[in-house]
């Protein structure tokens, strides 16, 4: 079956629907998606359930893995996999790390998101 591309906006976003991406995906359907990355910036595959190592398997499909800048600094273990950016107030041990930080600064006009559920 063929992947489904949902436009959520004009040009913005779009749902992709029918794939598994924690399975090969077949050359048809990885063609679509990369289609799909043309004309929406942002591609949301929704009720998804991969690993580490199939989320990178699906990564690879776009080119080299980056390695996150994390593991240069010697002074903090890594929480996530060297292929992962970890963009959270969580350190190795799943702390909140920065309690001390004011809460009062100016806020972001943009922000990353990406969902983790375990």
């Amino acid at each position: 079956m063929a992947i489904t591309v949902y436009p959520v906006t004009p040009s913005f976003a779009a749902e992709i629907g029918d794939v598994d991406l924690a399975a090969p995906i077949d050359p048809t359907d990885l063609h679509g998606i990369k289609d799909a990355f043309t004309q929406y910036a942002v591609l949301i595959f929704p009720d998804q359930h991969l690993s580490q190592d199939q989320h990178l398997d699906f990564a690879r499909n776009f080119g080299p893995l980056e390695t996150t800048i994390a593991v240069y600094r010697k002074d903090a273990a890594l929480r996530l996999r060297k292929e992962f950016a970890d963009v959270s107030n969580l350190n190795h041990e799943n702390e909140v790390w920065g309690k001390e930080s004011r809460l009062d600064l100016q806020l972001s006009c943009a922000a990353r998101l990406h969902q983790f559920q375990r």
